[in-house]
């Protein structure tokens, strides 16, 4: 019986049909078959079909014929068919993978995630082990979370660049990225350091001629900071009052005073137990209640 199964496999093979019977979610199959199953790039199922174990293998989501020497370079899902005798597997463990050819293997050149790579040219960039690994030329290029950014062309060779975050690079000489976030600021980081919030936003900003108000930034000459709030001051146009930020009462911001809260012209008013009150007849003192 073993025999003859064998045979019926290589007399299907020898057809050189390729592919597989469509099949439907929740649908049953017999033992010996199995489901293929190819995806779009967002992830979402593109076709599924049934193939027959027997003489077939299911890789990047396409029914392969059995064949001597022929193998699935990564997985089902996301490989790709290849000759064991004539090429070689570059692969990561997501499951993707692509074959060269032998012939490509000359020196020092090796895998690189799914591509080729001449060790004694270029550098190989990892980050997060779900991100299938990219090559990328050293003097030009900088790895920055296993994104390939180009190195801006004043910090080239690359030694003089570095990253800042996953998104950017800079000349670190002349530029700096205190909060690592891909804001990249003009200064050497002696000068330069990070605006934090209490809410966890970032803000970069230059230390000797910047205020940092809980997360907001502003000028040192012109702005303040009103207690913790995450915002920035405009000196005369706006007056700290218990906390609180409000506008400055016309028309010499100087002469604004506050009351619970609120700001004033003492020369108007004058505030008498958290209230405010008219100057009358040159009257500017509180009496009691």
């Amino acid at each position: 019986l073993l025999f003859c199964l064998l045979v019926f496999c290589k007399e299907v093979t020898s057809q050189g049909v390729q592919g597989g019977l469509p099949f439907a979610p929740g649908q049953r199959y017999e033992v010996g078959f199995s489901v293929c199953t190819s995806y779009h790039a967002n992830g979402s199922v593109a076709s599924s079909v049934l193939y027959d174990e027997c003489n077939s293998f299911c890789c990047g989501g396409q029914v392969i014929l059995n064949s001597t020497n022929l193998d699935c370079c990564g997985s089902r899902e996301h490989g790709s068919p290849y000759s064991t005798l004539y090429e070689r597997c570059c692969s990561w463990w997501t499951g993707h993978g692509r074959a060269y050819s032998k012939f490509s293997f000359v020196g020092s050149v090796g895998c690189c995630g799914t591509s080729l790579i001449d060790w004694g040219q270029d550098r190989c960039c990892y980050g997060d082990s779900r991100i299938v690994p990219s090559v990328f030329q050293w003097q030009t290029q900088k790895c920055c979370q296993g994104r390939v950014l180009p190195a801006p062309a004043s910090a080239r060779p690359s030694w003089y660049a570095d990253c800042c975050g996953s998104t950017a690079t800079y000349d670190k000489r002349t530029h700096s990225c205190p909060c690592g976030d891909g804001n990249v600021v003009s200064g050497p980081s002696s000068r330069t350091t990070c605006c934090r919030s209490s809410n966890g936003a970032t803000a970069p900003y230059i230390s000797d001629s910047q205020i940092c108000c809980n997360g907001a930034v502003g000028m040192k000459e012109n702005r303040f900071c009103c207690g913790s709030l995450p915002v920035v001051g405009v000196v005369g146009e706006s007056v700290c009052c218990n906390g609180k930020l409000a506008a400055v009462v016309p028309p010499n911001a100087n002469l604004t005073e506050c009351c619970n809260g609120s700001p004033y012209d003492p020369r108007f008013n004058v505030c008498c137990e958290s209230r405010l009150l008219e100057v009358v007849e040159g009257a500017d003192q509180c009496c009691g209640r």
